[in-house]
């Protein structure tokens, strides 16, 4: 009688034994495995065009001595915002990736890495500056604590978008809302300057979010015009955040008009609402394809069986 061999034992001929990983052991290297990822996404991936620069600032100025973590200078603010955004929501969605661990779990130890990643980068990056021996407007400490407070905020906003996409994915439209404002920066920052690869990235990360929204339930399409309006806004904060940005610098006086450099910024974005020139297709195709998956998927719910 021929013996039941086990697929599962390892074997001497085997040239790729499998990994056994213990049961005891395994949330604990899942948590690790999770936190690694968090750190690499928020801060590699994120800042993807800063760290392919080699850490350092394109400027004739002289800024650009040395090597700082993340792109903590005035001059820099846009990018600033837009590695800040990505890499956050791309990291705090990545417990949606991992059905090992109980999603409350991964989803706060994701939260905790971020905040700590987020808070040695930006101090690690501030002292950077600082210690330059420069006297210039980018190592004032009240810039370097505005811009400070900046990626704080932009982190903590960015945050509670994508742990609520992980917990529910009915919010993952309006993180992805987010993360498509930020793409032409992104991309203009990384070299990309086609509009093709914008545009499909656009699509496709919306057509997904919108699909993955409504699986569980088509009344999280409630959420849909939510995004919509985050992606129409998206140029003209871009407009706002360049005419603050152009006007950070040397020279300018803010300390007596940062009032008129914010209000200005405002004004510029108010401008734009309406008369920015933007690029249609992404977000038709994208809501499309969600209110196809949606009448295709309510329509296969309520068909008897």
């Amino acid at each position: 009688m021929m013996e039941t061999m086990d697929d599962s034992a390892p074997s001497d001929t085997d040239p790729f034994p499998r990994v056994q990983v213990p049961p005891a052991w395994r949330g604990p290297v899942l948590c690790l495995l999770l936190a690694l990822l968090v750190v690499v996404v928020a801060w590699l991936f994120g800042h993807l065009p800063w760290v392919l620069d080699g850490f350092r600032e394109d400027d004739a100025g002289g800024v650009a001595e040395g090597r700082v973590v993340i792109p903590l200078f005035a001059g820099e603010l846009s990018a600033l915002v837009a590695y800040t955004a990505v890499g956050t929501i791309a990291a705090t969605v990545l417990p949606a990736f991992f059905s090992g661990l109980p999603r409350g779990v991964a989803v706060t130890l994701t939260v905790l890495v971020v905040a700590v990643t987020t808070l040695v980068l930006t101090m690690t990056a501030r002292s950077a500056v600082a210690g330059r021996a420069l006297d210039g407007f980018d190592t004032d400490d009240r810039v370097l604590d505005g811009l400070v407070v900046g990626v704080f905020a932009v982190t903590a906003a960015c945050v509670v978008l994508g742990a609520l996409s992980s917990l529910q994915p009915g919010f993952t439209p309006v993180a992805a809302a987010v993360v498509v404002t930020q793409l032409p920066s992104w991309f203009a920052e990384l070299g990309w300057q086609s509009a093709a690869v914008r545009d499909v990235t656009t699509a496709v990360l919306l057509a997904a979010a919108l699909v993955i929204s409504v699986r569980r339930s088509p009344w999280w399409a409630v959420l849909w015009p939510l995004a919509l309006v985050i992606v129409w806004s998206g140029t003209p904060f871009t407009a706002g955040l360049l005419a603050v940005q152009t006007r950070l610098r040397a020279g300018q006086n803010v300390d007596e008009q940062l009032g008129d450099i914010v209000a200005n910024g405002f004004d510029v974005f108010g401008a734009a609402y309406w008369d920015a020139s933007r690029t249609w297709w992404p977000w038709v195709v994208a809501f499309a394809a969600g209110a196809v998956w949606l009448v295709v998927r309510h329509r296969s719910r309520r068909r008897p069986r």
